[in-house]
């Protein structure tokens, strides 16, 4: 029986997250919440899943592009225990972020992740209850010291915060470089 605790994905390369989702879902049995192509995903695995669309009733909107900016996923991702009021429990979140370089490595503006940016910082900032997943390495990271003591935590929320930083740096350089129309 699964618990009333849930965990986002939102993976671009979902492959090297297959052991760590099966694991968040078979021995920590929690509540997978997923965006569409993750769902997709875990489905074609069998691994039963949640989208945010469905459980905040969410219509698309941008194609999709603004799905997990919605202020009740941010209420409940920076909330305290007794600040939930009614919403879920989000222990965590995995977020592979989606890449801006095509593979002719040309800059592709409209793949900018600005929910997945979001969600990790969110994470980030309220880490003693939101664990932040970033990379593969990250996901293997928590399987491996699960269940996390503090300085565990913060080390997470640091490498987190570290992808974060970079992905935004890289942006800033096609910036600089001209890149963006």
């Amino acid at each position: 029986m699964k618990n009333d605790q849930y965990f986002i994905l939102s993976l671009y390369n979902k492959p090297p997250y297959e052991p760590f989702v099966r694991a968040l879902a078979d021995q920590h049995n929690l509540q997978l919440l997923t965006t569409g192509g993750t769902a997709d995903w875990c489905r074609q695995l069998g691994i039963e899943v949640e989208t945010i669309e469905n459980l905040f009733q969410l219509s698309p909107r941008l194609s999709g592009q603004v799905k997990t900016l919605h202020p009740d996923i941010f209420t409940a991702l920076l909330a305290a225990d007794d600040q939930l009021q009614g919403l879920p429990d989000i222990v965590g979140v995995a977020i592979d972020l989606t890449p801006f370089i095509d593979k002719k490595q040309q800059f592709q503006p409209k793949k900018i992740d600005i929910g997945g940016v979001a969600l990790l910082r969110a994470a980030v900032k309220n880490h003693q209850r939101v664990i932040p997943v970033a990379t593969p390495e990250q996901a293997q990271y928590l399987l491996e010291n699960w269940p996390l003591v503090r300085s565990q935590r913060r080390r997470l929320a640091a490498r987190a915060l570290q992808t974060v930083h970079s992905y935004d740096g890289d942006l800033q350089q096609m910036l600089t470089a001209g890149k963006l129309p």
